[in-house]
């Protein structure tokens, strides 16, 4: 015996102008979750950064002072400055830090970063060199965030239907971007991404349910396939969205609002 058809789809149809219209619409909200994944490959690199000059040396040229004052190494056979490394001296000794017999160093804990290109994570924090692994931990507790939504997601949409599953995701995604963006502690930050990741799945996958709930027939695995096609012209925008916002905050804020107007399917959907 085959499968009993759907009396609504039978009475609305399997695909009209209303559903293309609301899985188009349902589609959009990729945007915004993409730009949060792809985030910190804009916002961590520190750019360039040298081991900090002490008062005695701040007017001192930056080059002149990674040549008295650092190492160098061998990178693609060019030879390199180090800024993870200072000479083992101190530093306010002129006498000493210009002695070039000197090949003792200790490592470097404070820095100095160039802010012509922008100001990132990595500057904020200072997470460079021996803490350069927790620009990937904080990718990661995204990540962390992601899986655990994966798997919970699905529970409060059924619990509490796909549309206000959704909206309460999205209003918790627009919350915890702001939070980043004028956060002052790595922690929190760290925390909110986990957390953001969470959200983020949320409103991917209770968006996907509606937007498959909503058709029919062979436009199931049409619409299921379309829903993603945002992702790739998200990352392209972001890409541009940071060409112009170079300081990671600003970016920060940018992705985030650009969720806003979502809101105002709550009488759409």
């Amino acid at each position: 015996m085959g499968e009993a058809a759907d009396p609504i789809a039978q009475l609305i149809g399997n695909f009209g102008r209303w559903q293309f219209m609301l899985t188009f619409l349902l589609s959009l909200f990729n945007f915004p979750c993409t730009f949060h994944i792809f985030s910190p490959t804009l916002q961590g690199p520190p750019g360039d950064f040298w081991c900090a000059r002490p008062s005695a040396f701040h007017d001192v040229d930056v080059a002149q002072w990674k040549n008295i004052s650092g190492r160098t190494t061998i990178v693609d056979g060019e030879e390199r400055y180090d800024p993870c490394w200072v000479k083992d001296v101190n530093l306010s000794d002129v006498t000493a830090l210009t002695n070039s017999s000197l090949t003792s160093f200790r490592p470097c804990d404070r820095w100095e970063f160039d802010f012509t290109t922008g100001r990132s994570i990595a500057s904020e924090w200072n997470l460079v060199c021996e803490n350069s692994h927790l620009i990937n931990v904080a990718e990661m507790m995204f990540l962390v965030g992601v899986a655990l939504g994966g798997i919970f997601s699905g529970y409060f949409s059924d619990k509490f239907g796909r549309k206000l599953a959704l909206m309460i995701s999205l209003v918790l995604q627009i919350t915890l971007g702001l939070v980043l963006a004028v956060t002052e502690s790595l922690t929190v930050y760290m925390a909110g991404r986990a957390v953001l990741g969470f959200v983020c799945v949320s409103v991917v996958f209770s968006g996907f349910v509606l937007c498959m709930e909503l058709v029919g027939g062979k436009w199931l695995t049409i619409s299921g396939v379309s829903y993603l096609f945002p992702l790739p012209f998200s990352y392209i925008t972001i890409a541009a969205i940071a060409y112009y916002l170079r300081d990671w905050r600003n970016l920060q804020l940018a992705i985030t609002l650009s969720a806003l107007p979502f809101l105002i399917l709550w009488w759409v959907l």
